[in-house]
Formats: C-alpha cells, sequence, structure tokens
C-alpha cells in the first residue's frame, strides 16, 4: 500500500545508521581474521544480513540481540543466500572461490537481474565452478593465482571483491584493470584490508598482491554519510538537522554531499558535542550548481530533488551507472520530477533540471531504498503519497522512525 507523506519542516537531531560500505567490508575482514567480535549496532540492515549470510560460509557464525552483533567460528555451512545486496554477492564471491568453498547460492529476484557475469568468467577463468539457473548457483573448485583482468566500467565492487580475496592464494597475483567508477570505495577496501595487516602495491595497471594472513585490527565504524544525504538534504530545502556520529575526514565519498549543499547556500557548520562531533545543516536560500555523479552514484536521487528546488538551473551528469542500481534509477528519478511537476531535460548523458514550482503526487518507489528515501524528503515539501516504502530497509531500517522523529508526517 501507499504511504501517505505530508508536508513537513525538519527540526532536530538524528544518528544515521552505521556506513553500509564500511560494515560489509569490516565483517569481511573479520571473518578472514577468524576471531570472535562484538559490534555495537542499532540496527541490521537486509543488506547487512546478506553479508552475514556469506560470512557463515566462510565459517563466521553471528547473533544479533540488543543493539550488538557478536561474531563467532563456526563449521562453514553449505547454502547462502544473498536476497538484494550486489555488494553482498561481489565482494564475497571472490572470498568464497579463495578459500575453496563448494555449496549452493541463491539470489533474489532483483540481485539476478543485476549484472554480475564479468566477476564470474574471471572467477571460472581462474579455476573457481560456476554452474546453475540465474538465481541457483552451485559452486566449487578453487581460485587459482595469476593475472586477473578486472572489468570496472559498470562497478568498482568486482574489484574491490578480488583485492581482498587473492592474499588468500598461495602465491602473488596481479590485478590489470582501467580506472572505472567509484574509485573511492575502492580506497576505502585498500584501508580495511591494511587495517587488518594486509597491504597491497599499486602497478601502473593496477595492483601486485602477495600471499597474506588477515590480522586483528582496529575497527572502526561511523555513520553513514550516504543515508545521511537525505535529512541534509530535506534540511538545505526545508529547515535544520544536526546530525551525529559523522567522521569529517571521512574516506567514504558521498561526503561530499556537505560541500555540495554548501556550495548551494545552505548554511554547513560543525561543532563538538560531550556525544562528539555534530554536523548542522540549516536552510537558507539555494542556488543551482553543476555536479558529477560518477563517483558518487547514489547521491543522485537525493541531489536531483535538492537542485529541483534551487533557484537557476542546475547540470547534472556521470549518469552512465545509474541503470544498473536496485532499479533504472536514473529511470526513477525522471518519473519522480514528472509526477512533481519540475522541468528538466535529459539529453547526451546530460540532466538539465529548472529549479521551481512543485505539486503533490504519488511517486514510484520501484523497490529502490534510496528512491524511496529521495520521494520521502521531495514530498515532504508539497504532500502526496509514495510507494513500496518498506524497501528502506535494505539499508536504513530506521528510516521512518527518524524521518518522524525529525519532524515528518505520515498518514496511513
Amino acid at each position: 500500500m501507499p504511504l501517505s507523506v505530508l508536508a513537513a519542516t525538519p527540526s532536530g537531531r538524528v544518528r544515521p545508521p552505521v556506513s553500509k560500505s564500511i560494515l560489509h567490508r569490516t565483517l569481511f575482514a573479520l571473518a578472514l581474521v577468524g576471531e570472535e567480535k562484538s559490534l555495537p549496532l542499532d540496527s541490521l540492515s537486509a543488506d547487512a544480513k546478506d553479508t552475514l549470510s556469506v560470512l557463515g560460509a566462510l565459517g563466521m557464525a553471528h547473533r544479533y540481540r540488543d543493539g550488538v552483533l557478536r561474531l563467532f567460528p563456526s563449521k562453514p555451512t553449505k547454502r547462502v543466500q544473498v536476497r538484494a545486496s550486489a555488494t553482498s554477492l561481489r565482494m564475497g564471491l571472490p572470498l568464497l572461490a579463495a578459500v575453496g568453498w563448494q555449496g549452493e547460492l541463491r539470489l533474489g529476484a532483483q540481485l539476478a537481474a543485476r549484472p554480475h557475469a564479468p566477476l564470474v568468467e574471471t572467477l571460472v577463468a581462474h579455476g573457481y565452478r560456476v554452474r546453475g539457473t540465474e538465481r541457483c548457483w552451485h559452486l566449487e573448485g578453487k581460485l587459482q593465482p595469476g593475472m586477473f583482468h578486472v572489468e570496472t566500467a559498470k562497478t568498482s565492487q568486482y574489484l574491490s571483491g578480488l583485492l581482498m580475496a587473492l592474499p588468500l592464494l598461495s602465491a602473488p597475483s596481479e590485478i590489470c584493470c582501467s580506472r572505472g567508477v567509484s574509485s573511492g570505495y575502492v580506497e576505502m577496501t585498500l584501508a580495511q584490508m591494511a587495517s587488518h595487516g594486509v597491504e597491497v602495491v599499486p602497478t601502473p595497471n593496477g595492483y601486485r598482491i602477495m600471499p597474506a594472513v588477515y590480522r586483528s585490527g582496529e575497527v572502526s565504524l561511523e555513520a553513514d554519510w550516504s543515508a545521511a544525504a537525505f535529512w541534509l538534504g530535506w534540511a538545505a530545502m526545508r529547515g535544520e538537522v544536526r546530525l551525529l556520529g559523522l567522521r569529517r575526514e571521512s574516506l567514504q565519498p558521498d561526503s561530499i554531499v556537505e560541500t555540495w549543499l554548501g556550495q548551494m547556500g545552505a548554511k554547513v557548520e560543525w561543532q563538538h558535542a560531550h556525544e562528539g562531533d555534530v554536523l548542522c545543516l540549516c536552510r537558507q536560500a539555494l542556488v543551482a550548481g553543476r555536479f558529477d555523479f560518477a563517483e558518487n552514484p547514489d547521491l543522485f536521487p537525493i541531489m536531483a530533488v535538492v537542485c529541483a528546488a534551487a533557484e537557476g538551473t542546475s547540470t547534472l551528469t556521470g549518469l552512465e551507472g545509474l541503470a544498473y542500481k536496485e532499479s533504472d534509477r536514473l529511470r526513477g528519478v525522471l518519473d519522480m520530477l514528472d509526477g512533481l511537476g519540475v522541468s528538466y531535460l535529459l539529453q547526451e548523458g546530460k540532466l538539465v533540471v529548472h529549479g521551481g514550482a512543485w505539486r503533490g503526487a504519488t511517486l514510484r518507489g520501484r523497490q529502490d531504498h534510496r528512491l524511496v528515501m529521495a520521494g520521502a524528503v521531495a514530498l515532504s515539501c508539497v504532500g502526496g503519497s509514495l510507494t513500496t516504502p518498506s524497501a528502506v530497509a535494505k539499508s536504513y531500517p530506521d528510516f521512518w522512525k527518524d524521518y518522524q522523529a525529525l519532524g515528518g508526517k505520515l498518514c496511513d
């Protein structure tokens, strides 16, 4: 059933969830260390559950209770189910191949429709066997060292998965890759590996990876800038928010949203409180801007909404990878703009958005968590209804609770 969203002005403070990208990488590293560990987590997203399923095959079981995730060594499972998280699959599959895991891997329908063939073909070329149907794979064999050619034009996740997996092999390997999208996430992967004692050597065309052992290291979880972007965008258009748990000097590529909104005219300020640094953002008159999303595709839905509220004409580029997300995210945002009555022009890979008055609408969430969250923020300005509101569980289970805590108004 669609959810009715009423116009509202944000005010207050919340703590966004732990960074999904950092959590995935941390969980995989801890599984490779193989020691018992407890992590404080206010919630457990559907994507995190998918990664935990892969961890079970790597010999790391878990229990989640009272806001604490406990990991502990256990007998490897023979079945893995990854419902929707591309990161869990694309980073987990090379690890399964590297340890020689044999078993059954099941995919959710939405995930099975996303592109994975380049990674699978690379693993098969190096000794791992993948057979079965589109949604049920039977895996066996063991990954062999050598020269790996990695396609990174559509996603950096193939590269991140191989980087974490290849140190587990018995001999050196090399990765050859061209510079692809979202290179900042590769830097996050390398930082997580280094914090657990594994270093790789950059080469002119990629990386050289020596056999290594993952060791106990520092675990540092910070709030998610990709999730925070929705509250920051809402405040930039309508009010003010104070966000806890974000790291000012963060490796998360989407931390650039703070700079972008400041450039558009929002008042951005860091304050120090007993809970740590607090990011405060207040509405001021917004002006149009130029933004490239090649490295930050997850920011596109909310930034498109903010640009539609700004004075003047904004230009959005770097849109090529948006079709390969949980939905065709470019088409979903264009439908959203159409529903709101926003004028725009898409031509030669460039989206030009004309800011102006909106109208209330029924917006389609398309079972895409980021479209749903951007739609909620948009409708907080004019009111309307939103389909597939439960999709937020993929990355932000407490989204609607936090939305209301900041003053959002809903009507079932």
